[in-house]
């Protein structure tokens, strides 16, 4: 009989990254060999196959069907370790409710993640545990293997004592760690965990390998396919800003785009990735798509992550701040700029794996010469780091199978 993955994360709302992970790790294991029926856990109930994800059940499942021996659940998608039940419920809500638990969980932590716990757990979660995403053997009644693939949690060192003492407990357990960054790395090191950590990169870096340009292009909306063409000649740039990770910046940010197209020549197109309450992406590329009047830019729909994927391969440059943005850029060896720098885990994800961007994100104020700088290089320069990333990935997903002892007869 064959064992059980259930992949757990926040996969249940349109945010780029997070629909990418699912696809991602079940054609990694396909190409591995592994042979095992592969679940896709979240929050709640979901199916955004319009698109592209793969649709997902709640993770409270798991307590009505307990998993057998040989199966393993595996927690993957971004900043989970330090995620809490507070910005769990503002994903999965409205913009203005989001806000509202922004503005509550800045004051009052404590009571924002008790009113979210209790308006998650009885109908969707189905359990009661400090944070949301992070789970050991003490929350299941049957044992099973519990793993954590390239996530993240740089302020794990700002939760609350006991958060912390309940987040060391089940990694203590786990059967496999590996986290995204440096400074998580740091972090859980102290703690002399039993478990060994690895250090590999985010689970999407093998975007470019699994959805090769062919496919983009084979794949891709007529809609998509027409903003390609009609940009053909002088190329154009992609522009992402999430509504809150550059908030105020809109005039800088506009400013600066305004002279990287007068000297380069090249098309601006907006493409929202984050477009679940939290990120938003759409409402800060709406202001800013009104700042750029009169240069040649055009806000995408692009609501398919292969159209996002697409349009990011095929640009001449990115400039953004999502870390999968980023890494989306890096994979396909595309020129890139990270932008602000007080997005920790964008920062530290271009410091660690992006040797062209050693510094970090650039300030929203002053990004144009890093951007026309970084056109001016040879594209041999940028395709070598997706390479890189590449073998890194398939790296961590080789330990992830021969530490859980799955199957694993062929190489990717």
């Amino acid at each position: 009989m064959k064992p059980s993955i259930f992949l757990a994360g926040a996969f249940d709302r349109f945010n780029f990254g997070d629909l990418l992970f699912p696809l991602i790790t079940r054609q990694a294991f396909e190409r591995l060999g592994i042979e095992a029926n592969f679940e896709v856990l979240a929050s709640r109930w979901s199916d955004l196959k319009e698109a592209g994800a793969l649709p997902t059940a709640p993770l409270g499942k798991l307590s009505q069907h307990p998993p057998g021996p040989g199966d393993t659940l595996l927690l993957a998608g971004g900043e989970i370790l330090d995620a809490r039940w507070s910005g769990t419920l503002a994903a999965l809500t409205s913009p203005r409710r989001a806000f509202g638990l922004k503005v509550l969980a800045k004051g009052f932590p404590a009571m924002a993640d008790a009113l979210s716990q209790r308006a998650l757990t009885g109908a969707i979660l189905g359990t009661r545990r400090p944070l949301p995403w992070v789970l050991g053997k003490e929350d299941f009644a049957s044992p099973m293997g519990i793993a954590y693939n390239g996530v993240g949690g740089s302020g794990i060192d700002g939760l609350p004592p006991k958060l912390q003492e309940a987040l060391r407990r089940r990694l203590d357990r786990a059967a496999f760690l590996s986290v995204r960054d440096p400074r998580t790395l740091e972090i859980l090191n102290r703690w002399n965990l039993h478990c060994p950590i690895h250090l590999a990169p985010d689970p999407a870096a093998l975007m470019a390998e699994i959805f090769p340009r062919p496919h983009l292009e084979d794949q891709q909306s007529q809609e998509t396919r027409d903003l390609r063409a009609g940009y053909e000649e002088n190329g154009y740039g992609v522009v992402q800003l999430g509504y809150y990770a550059a908030r105020g910046a809109g005039p800088a940010v506009a400013e600066q785009l305004i002279r990287l197209q007068r000297v380069s020549g090249l098309n601006l197109v907006l493409v929202p990735l984050g477009q679940a309450a939290g990120h938003e992406d759409q409402r800060a590329l709406a202001a800013l798509q009104k700042r750029l009047v009169g240069l040649p830019v055009t806000l995408a729909s692009a609501t398919t992550i292969i159209d996002i994927l697409s349009l990011i391969a095929g640009s001449r440059l990115f400039a953004g701040t999502s870390l999968h943005g980023n890494l989306t850029a890096l994979a396909y060896g595309v020129p890139r700029v990270g932008l602000g720098p007080g997005i920790r885990k964008l920062d530290l994800f271009l410091r660690t794996w992006d040797s062209q961007q050693p510094s970090g994100c650039a300030s929203f104020d002053d990004f144009a010469d890093r951007a026309l700088e970084a056109l001016e290089k040879p594209l041999d320069l940028w395709q070598r780091d997706g390479e890189r990333i590449v073998r890194e990935g398939w790296k961590n997903f080789e330990n992830l199978a021969a530490t859980l002892q799955w199957p694993s007869r062929q190489p990717p």
